[in-house]
């Protein structure tokens, strides 16, 4: 299925974005630089691409400026990194606001990082992710900023309250190195992925895209989509979510991993993504979900590749059941696909791929580099 989006992952100054190296998170002494790192090169990311920093807290202070610096400062104050500073519910810690690109499809929304968690055990790999729409304001050194049509990660029906993601893996094995990703559009799309190498499979994704095949009347297109799912030691589950394992992603409506808000923004919304079933072959219609491991679990005969299927996302909490309208270049495909495996077959070392798989995904890759996983 090619790609609908014009997807890239090369910097005006970084140059390619993806398999980035994480310096401070490959020894265990580096356990809070490392995720501070990945939460600073994100910002960075999106400031090279059009995205402006409009507010900022380093926790003892906020301003319209970056207080988190264009350059990565290791200074530690409290045992916790001094600009990038995480916290637990009600503590002073940082957070840090960016406007999507001026004359872009997304231009008006804003992203907001939060490095706050309520798991009082190892917040510091944990933060919220939150889109707003329209005006912005307020914030302190120990709340975030918020707009009238916000929506977050693993937020609720009835709010916008985002819960934590975690965006860096040190359930185990912490000395081993980081690769953060990051792939963009012209639009305003983003996606940002990051994998402990060795684990097999990225730590978690972060998509902020455009639902395709919307209604018409819809002015709140936009949605986040994505999910974790580093707690697991030992290979992995497609049971990710808030801290890894407790939600299920992308199908179940009440797991957060789709959120956006209704078509005139008056209501946030946690969606799901339509899971194709079918029933083996001469039996009766069971509802075998397709990213399951028992079904396709080998090549089609046709043309031995593997299908893949589109993410149709619906809402049936908050009024009529509802298509909201379909993710775009984030499909279904069977399990039995190696995570990490990128595709098409490239012509060249210097073709590009286009996709990369993670657990039953394929999930944009528009780069001549392989991942490290």
């Amino acid at each position: 299925m090619a790609l609908e989006l014009v997807w890239s992952c090369s910097g005006s100054v970084s140059g390619e974005m993806v398999n980035m190296v994480n310096p401070r998170g490959n020894t265990s002494a580096d356990a809070i630089n490392g995720p501070a790192w990945n939460l600073w090169k994100m910002k960075e990311c999106l400031k090279e691409v059009g995205w402006t920093v409009v507010s900022s807290s380093d926790s003892q202070t906020t301003s319209s400026s970056d207080l988190w610096g264009s350059t990565f400062d290791e200074t530690l104050r409290s045992s916790k990194n001094s600009k990038i500073f995480y916290n637990t519910t009600g503590g002073a810690h940082s957070w840090i606001v960016l406007a999507a690109p001026t004359g872009s499809d997304a231009a008006g929304h804003y992203l907001i990082i939060d490095y706050l968690s309520a798991d009082f055990t190892t917040p510091s790999n944990k933060a919220q992710f939150v889109i707003t729409k329209g005006p912005i304001g307020g914030g302190s050194t120990t709340s975030k900023p918020t707009g009238s049509a916000d929506f977050g990660m693993h937020s609720t029906n009835s709010a916008a309250t985002a819960q934590y993601i975690a965006f860096y893996d040190d359930y185990t094995n912490n000395t081993a190195q980081h690769r953060l990703n990051f792939h963009y559009t012209s639009n305003g799309a983003f996606m940002f992925s990051e994998a402990q190498v060795g684990k097999g499979r990225f730590t978690f994704f972060l998509s902020f895209v455009p639902l395709q095949n919307a209604h018409a009347a819809d002015n709140f297109k936009w949605v986040l989509a994505g999910f974790d799912v580093y707690n697991n030691a030992s290979g992995w589950s497609p049971f990710g979510g808030v801290g890894g394992g407790t939600a299920a992603p992308l199908w179940f409506e009440s797991s957060g991993a789709i959120t956006g808000r209704s078509h005139n923004g008056a209501v946030a919304l946690n969606m799901a993504g339509i899971v194709p079933a079918i029933a083996p072959e001469g039996g009766a219609f069971n509802s075998n979900g397709i990213v399951f491991s028992a079904i396709l679990t080998a090549p089609n005969a046709s043309d031995t590749t593997y299908s893949d299927f589109p993410i149709v996302v619906v809402n049936t909490v908050n009024g009529p059941g509802e298509m909201k309208g379909r993710i775009p270049d984030i499909t279904w495909t069977s399990t039995s696909i190696p995570n990490g495996a990128a595709a098409p077959p490239k012509a060249t070392a210097a073709s590009s791929y286009e996709r990369v798989k993670h657990l039953m995904m394929w999930l944009p890759w528009v780069t001549s580099q392989s991942p490290v996983l």
